[in-house]
C-alpha cells in the first residue's frame, strides 16, 4: 500500500542498494581522474621544456644566420644561404603554431579527459567522460531513483525525522555518478538527458533544499545540464528544465526576501507595521509556504558558497536564455514559454548580467530602429526595477511572473516580425 511502513522499509533498502552500486564506480572514476590528472601535468611539463628548447635553438639559428635580410630581393635558388635562412625561420614559426594549436586541442579533449575551461563548465579541473556502457548504468540508477521518489512508497520526511541518511546518500551518489562527466557530454545521450532532467524536476518539486545542499561543483554541473536542456529544441527537455531553473531561482529569491525581512523585523529601527505582519502572518502561514526561516538562512549560505566557488552561475543561464529568445529565427517556438518563465527570477539573481545583456542587445540594433526598440525594452523591464536592489520586493513582483512572461514572448515575436 502507498505510504505504508512496508513501503518505507522497501524504500530504505532500495536506497542502500543504490549506494552500494554507485560507490565503487565513483571510486574507480576518482582513481582514473587522479591518474589522468598526473598524466596531463606531465605532458604539460614536457611541452614546456620542449618549448624552451625550441626557443633556444631558434634563437641560435637566428644569431648564426644573421637577423638582417640585406634589403635585396629573395634569391630563387633553393640552395642559397638566404633561402635556407628563410626556410629555417619558417620551420620555427610553424612549430610554434602547431604547439599552440595542440595546446588548445588539449584543453578541449586529451585521451578521453576533458579539461573544463569553456562556458557551462565548472571551473578548471580534470573531468573523465564515461563511455556508453557506463552511461547506461548511470541512467539505470537515475531512473530507479526517479521511480522511487515518484512512487509514493513512503513519506520522505521520515528519514530526516529519525536521522536516517539513506535517502541523502542515495541522492548524492546517483547525482555524482550521473554528472561525473562534462555536462555537454552527459546531455549528448538522449535517454540519459531525459532521465536526468526528470530526476532534477522531481527533486525541485519535492525537496528544493536538497537540490541546493550539494557540493558547489555538483550544483554547477546541474545548472549547466539544465542550461543545455533549456536550449534544446525538444520540448520534452526544455519544458521540465525551464520549470526546474525557475524553481531554483525563485527559491533563491524567496530565501533572500525571507532573510532580508527577518533582519529588518529584528532591528530596532524596523517599521512597526513589519513587526505586526511578522506576528499575524508567520512564516508557516505565508501562502502555503512550509519552509522555515532557518532553512531559508541555510539556503542563503549555500547559494553564497556556490556563487563564490563558481561566479556568475545564474548570470550564465540568464545570458543563455536571453540570447536564445532574441535570436530564435522561428516566430512561434513551442518551448518559448518554458524559456521565458525563468527570466524574471534570474534577473533578480544576476542584475549585473542583465544590465550587460541589455547594453549588448541594444547596441546590436540598427540606428534606425534602436530608439523604438530601446523604449519598448525599457518599458517591459522597468516593472522589475523596484526589486533590483530590494530583496523585500521579490515576492511581490514574482506574483506577476506569468503576465511578464506573456509580455516577453509577445515582445520577442514582434521583434522577429520586423
Amino acid at each position: 500500500p502507498p505510504l505504508s511502513p512496508g513501503g518505507l522499509i522497501l524504500f530504505r533498502e532500495a536506497a542502500k542498494v543504490l549506494v552500494a552500486f554507485c560507490t565503487p564506480q565513483l571510486q574507480a572514476l576518482e582513481q582514473r581522474k587522479v591518474s589522468e590528472r598526473g598524466s596531463f601535468e606531465k605532458r604539460e611539463q614536457l611541452k614546456e621544456k620542449l618549448g624552451n628548447l625550441n626557443n633556444n635553438i631558434t634563437q641560435s639559428l637566428r644569431e648564426v644566420l644573421g637577423s638582417s635580410e640585406g634589403g635585396g630581393e629573395v634569391d630563387n635558388d633553393p640552395m642559397s644561404m638566404q633561402a635556407l635562412k628563410l626556410a629555417v625561420l619558417a620551420m620555427g614559426e610553424e612549430s610554434f603554431a602547431q604547439e599552440s594549436s595542440s595546446k588548445e586541442q588539449t584543453k578541449d579533449k586529451l585521451n578521453g579527459t576533458v579539461v573544463d575551461l569553456g562556458p557551462g563548465a565548472v571551473g578548471p579541473g580534470i573531468t573523465v567522460d564515461q563511455d556508453s556502457a557506463q552511461q547506461k548504468s548511470s541512467r539505470v540508477c537515475v531512473v530507479n531513483l526517479s521511480r522511487m521518489l515518484s512512487g509514493r512508497y513512503a513519506l520522505l520526511g521520515t528519514f530526516a525525522l529519525f536521522g536516517d541518511t539513506s535517502l541523502l546518500d542515495a541522492r548524492r551518489v546517483v547525482l555524482e555518478l550521473a554528472l561525473s562527466g562534462s555536462p555537454r557530454h552527459v546531455m549528448s545521450f538522449p535517454k540519459m538527458a531525459r532521465a536526468l532532467i526528470q530526476l532534477l524536476s522531481l527533486l525541485a518539486e519535492q525537496s528544493i533544499l536538497s537540490l541546493i545542499d550539494l557540493s558547489s561543483s555538483l550544483f554547477a554541473r546541474i545548472l549547466a545540464c539544465l542550461g543545455e536542456a533549456l536550449a534544446s529544441s525538444q520540448g520534452t527537455l526544455s519544458a521540465p528544465a525551464g520549470r526546474t531553473i525557475e524553481a531554483i531561482a525563485v527559491f533563491r529569491c524567496k530565501a533572500a526576501a525571507a532573510v532580508h525581512g527577518a533582519t529588518d523585523a529584528s532591528g530596532d529601527t524596523a517599521d512597526p507595521l513589519q513587526r505586526i505582519r511578522a506576528v499575524l502572518n508567520p512564516e508557516h502561514r505565508s501562502r502555503g509556504d512550509t519552509t522555515s526561516l532557518e532553512e531559508y538562512k541555510k539556503a542563503v549560505q549555500l547559494f553564497a558558497a556556490h556563487e563564490q566557488a563558481h561566479p556568475n552561475l545564474f548570470g550564465s543561464l540568464l545570458a543563455l536564455i536571453m540570447h536564445t529568445m532574441f535570436s530564435t529565427p522561428t516566430l512561434d517556438s513551442p518551448n518559448q514559454w518554458s524559456i521565458a518563465k525563468p527570466v524574471m527570477p534570474l534577473i533578480f539573481c544576476a542584475p549585473a548580467e542583465f544590465e550587460r545583456q541589455r547594453a549588448e542587445f541594444l547596441n546590436a540594433q540598427s540606428s534606425a530602429r534602436e530608439p523604438r526598440i530601446r523604449e519598448i525594452y525599457d518599458q517591459l523591464f522597468s516593472k522589475l526595477a523596484p526589486a533590483h536592489n530590494n530583496p523585500g520586493m521579490f515576492n511581490v513582483i514574482l506574483r506577476n511572473n506569468d503576465t511578464f512572461s506573456k509580455q516577453l514572448c509577445s515582445f520577442c515575436r514582434d521583434l522577429r516580425r520586423e
